[in-house]
């Protein structure tokens, strides 16, 4: 394992190996399988406004040289006026879009190199979800055979083999379900429904891969915000973006900062299936591994470094003790979990290793919200890896200093119980002169 790239991947795997795995795609993804011939959201409204009269396209979109360049309004409300000006024709704007996605998206226009790529891969590797805002039926109709879509008041499948795909704005094979309009947005997310209601535990449940979107999108940070509040402050890393182009510093910061995103920039769809299925049998090993619970409580076996490289796999092991019955409070328990943290901190003294500073102070605060440390037989060791992981966390990347650290444990402190807050300030005042460390100290008052 020679780059955090490798680390991620082999993360993103061993969550498909453990069904554990959340695609949520966007319109690139389409596009990527009908090499651009699927729309973008704004040239869908001008094909609609096409049909309507020039005149009414040169109002709301711009053109030079007779190609489209942007839209003069808010893309939801140039759909608003677009669907009165349809509603005057006594025709049905949603029927008009999905006609038009249904011509561009048909069997001759995909790729067919590409969409057998991904076809295999699904087929191969079935242990994920899937999560779209496209409207097209891509997906079901030519990638996964037993599946169906679902949209909002749907019934859901009674049969387990039957893999439903969650198309959260609607779908064509549905016209009136499309969500489409500013009115409709709003209506969407204001209202309680099963489809966000899935959405959003499977954004925070699983890991999450989030393909064929821009950072810019529209109905991509429009989700996150409203998972960001569905979820609180609980920000984990486990939620990856996919980008072709490269990704400044500084909007990766952001999105890791404001939502838990790890950015994987110049990596294509194509390039990311590759990689991943490269990494299939590491991680399934990984994940046969990880079930072995009773033997390394006895001491019998231990975990694999691998294994705990990854991000999740803490929580992985604090499912597992109970599913299996153990409590928190049993010494076993508590010196197995603070040993895999323990290894956790080795993997931070290697190069490249980031993820890994990350990691450990997600570790800590997960072991911290959930167990009263004063007292335990591990009091004095989490005390120690505190310090540790607030000496190497810093408000800038610099040599064994982590940006990701920090801004983890300034989102996510306030998790830790009354009693381990005040652990975390009696070591800031009494030994922490570090501007980085102080600045959790208002977070730790409630």
């Amino acid at each position: 394992m020679n780059t955090e790239r490798d680390q991620i991947l082999l993360e993103i795997a061993s969550a498909l190996s453990g069904s554990s795995l959340t695609f949520f795609i966007g319109t690139g993804f389409s596009k990527f399988l009908t090499k651009n011939r699927a729309p973008s959201w704004k040239s869908l409204l001008a094909k609609c406004a096409e049909k309507i009269d020039e005149s009414t396209s040169k109002e709301l979109f711009e053109y030079k040289n007779g190609k489209l360049v942007d839209c003069k309004y808010d893309l939801t409300i140039c759909a608003q006026m677009l669907e009165e000006l349809f509603k005057l024709s006594n025709e049905d704007i949603r029927k008009t879009i999905s006609s038009i996605i249904k011509k561009s998206t048909t069997q001759k226009n995909l790729d067919i190199k590409r969409t057998k790529r991904i076809k295999d891969f699904f087929e191969r590797f079935p242990g994920f979800n899937i999560i779209t805002t496209n409207y097209d039926d891509i997906i079901s109709t030519h990638l996964l055979k037993d599946s169906r879509v679902y949209v909002e008041g749907s019934l859901l499948p009674k049969i387990s083999d039957i893999k439903s795909i969650y198309h959260i704005h609607g779908s064509i094979t549905k016209p009136e379900s499309l969500i489409v309009t500013h009115d409709d947005y709003f209506k969407f997310q204001h209202r309680e429904s099963y489809i966000s209601r899935k959405l959003f535990t499977l954004l925070q449940e699983t890991t999450t891969v989030i393909l064929g979107y821009s950072l810019q999108d529209f109905n991509l940070n429009r989700i996150l915000n409203e998972a960001k509040y569905y979820k609180g402050d609980r920000k984990r890393s486990d939620i990856f973006y996919i980008s072709l182009n490269a990704v400044d510093d500084l909007s990766k910061r952001y999105y890791f900062s404001a939502y838990g995103i790890q950015v994987l920039d110049d990596l294509g769809i194509d390039e990311f299936f590759d990689a991943v299925e490269d990494k299939m049998d590491e991680a399934d090993d990984i994940v046969r591994g990880a079930k072995k619970l009773p033997n390394i409580l006895r001491g019998e076996k231990e975990y694999t470094d691998n294994f705990l490289k990854l991000g999740k796999s803490f929580i992985n092991i604090l499912m597992r003790l109970q599913t299996a019955g153990y409590h928190l409070n049993n010494k076993m328990v508590q010196n197995l979990l603070i040993a895999v943290i323990q290894r956790k901190k080795g993997f931070t003294h290697v190069s490249d290793a980031w993820s890994q500073y990350a990691h450990l102070a997600e570790w800590l605060i997960e072991l911290g919200s959930t167990l009263e440390i004063c007292g335990t037989v591990i009091e004095q060791i989490y005390k120690d890896l505190l310090i540790y992981s607030f000496q190497t966390m810093g408000s800038r990347r610099s040599k064994g200093q982590s940006w990701e650290a920090y801004d983890i444990w300034m989102t996510q402190v306030g998790r830790l119980t009354k009693a381990n807050k005040k652990v975390v300030k009696e070591i800031i005042t009494k030994q922490f002169p570090y501007v980085s460390a102080r600045n959790l100290l208002p977070f730790l008052e409630t």
